[in-house]
């Protein structure tokens, strides 16, 4: 299999009407989660597209409509703020010029065999899977992981996978969905906010979560006793696995 390198970039929120600055803490209910880490999914559709389409058409349109799409899931654009020292707390955290890794790439791998239903090595989807950038150490004594990356490979007239990387602790699974359909739709739509239902919108209000006994403190207390680095994104594909 060979996969060639077409485009590698940042998409941040659009330039008005986007947050400016947004810190979320993280609940006991989020805790559990980070020792989940990255969590990868793989969306393969079928699409007869040349690779001058994809570069002239499908290129732009999700880079904008995913810029759309950010402006509601802001923390994805963000980062998880991980305290060096055991006394303070995560949290995730935008700012302005905060982005979101997208990579383009085209493969020559057989896409009939990789949306089959039949066994297949699952070595042979890793590929297609996006690699998060390492955390970084910032200011005030904190480490900073990227929470969500992208990967949107082309199988020349055969279609095309989207692979999403992303931080269970900053969106399980039903956010991380929805977040894909709010993509898909805007990009669907032209970009028209409109077509989006209210089920789409997430609400950031902690304060409804209420921790009269202290379960946040006695959780994160417990997980990072024996947490991994945060930075411990490595993808390793298994062995005689399908």
């Amino acid at each position: 299999m060979t996969s060639l390198l077409i485009e590698q970039c940042q998409v941040a929120l659009p330039p008005r009407g986007g947050a400016a600055e947004l810190t979320l803490p993280l609940t006991y209910v989020d805790h559990m989660w980070f020792g989940f880490r990255y969590i990868r999914r793989i969306l393969f559709y079928k699409l007869p597209i040349s690779k001058l389409d994809f570069v002239q058409t499908i290129i732009p349109t999700l880079k904008h409509s995913l810029s759309l799409s950010l402006k509601h899931y802001t923390p994805l654009a963000g980062n998880i703020a991980c305290p060096l020292n055991s006394s303070g707390y995560p949290e995730l955290r935008y700012v302005t010029g905060d982005s979101v890794s997208i990579t383009f790439t085209e493969t020559d791998m057989d896409f009939n065999h990789l949306i089959g239903n039949h066994p297949r090595n699952a070595k042979d989807f890793y590929p297609f899977i996006p690699q998060s950038a390492q955390p970084k150490d910032a200011p005030a004594g904190v480490k900073l992981a990227p929470v969500l990356a992208i990967q949107v490979t082309l199988f020349p007239i055969l279609g095309i996978s989207i692979g999403f990387t992303n931080h269970h602790v900053a969106c399980y699974g039903n956010t991380i969905v929805k977040f894909i359909r709010t993509w898909g739709l805007l990009n669907k739509f032209g970009g028209d906010e409109q077509c989006l239902e209210n089920e789409f919108i997430p609400f950031y209000d902690r304060s409804v979560i209420k921790d009269p006994y202290e379960q946040g403190t006695i959780i994160w207390d417990e997980m990072k006793q024996n947490m991994p680095e945060i930075g411990d994104i490595i993808v390793t594909p298994p062995l005689d696995r399908v």
